[in-house]
């Protein structure tokens, strides 16, 4: 009865030992996941969207406004602010609007993004993304761009 015990006990460490070798890996494609471009015109309080498939590490995007406010003696401002996910904290985080669009009805703003300097492990963060400047003129619509790929369309929405 002993050997029953000794052949089942190593019957057993097989089984196990087994389970823990590396599973070969298959090779069927992975399909591409596909971007998903966002326009509104209020705060939003939707899902995230799934950034354009390009360099940018944008993982996902939400929450944008844009408000074009005209105040007293004609000073007119352009504020955009939104909230994107990405792949770690510590990214500087920033949007710049070209200069030789000063006057443009739909401008462009480039996202900055700098990695942080340091190695933090990988952790999908939300940051906070904000644009104050002088406008000259009514913005209808505003583009933000990240590395040369469209990620969101706003409607300007005209505040006081």
């Amino acid at each position: 009865m002993k050997l029953s015990y000794v052949l089942a006990a190593v019957a057993l460490a097989a089984a196990s030992v087994a389970a823990c070798q590396p599973q070969p890996a298959t090779t069927e494609p992975q399909a591409e996941p596909q971007g998903v471009e966002v326009a509104t015109t209020a705060p939003s309080t939707e899902a995230p969207s799934i950034a354009v498939a390009s360099a940018c590490p944008v993982i996902a995007h939400r929450r944008w406004e844009a408000t074009f406010t005209t105040r007293q003696g004609g000073a007119s401002t352009l504020t955009v602010s939104g909230q994107i996910d990405l792949p770690r904290p510590g990214y500087s985080v920033s949007l710049v609007r070209d200069p030789n669009e000063a006057s443009a009805a739909e401008p462009h703003l480039s996202l900055l993004l700098t990695p942080p300097a340091q190695p933090v492990s990988a952790a999908v963060t939300a940051h906070p993304v904000y644009y104050f400047a002088p406008a000259s003129g009514q913005t209808s619509v505003v583009h933000i761009v990240c590395e040369g790929a469209p990620l969101a369309d706003i409607n300007v929405v005209t505040g006081q």
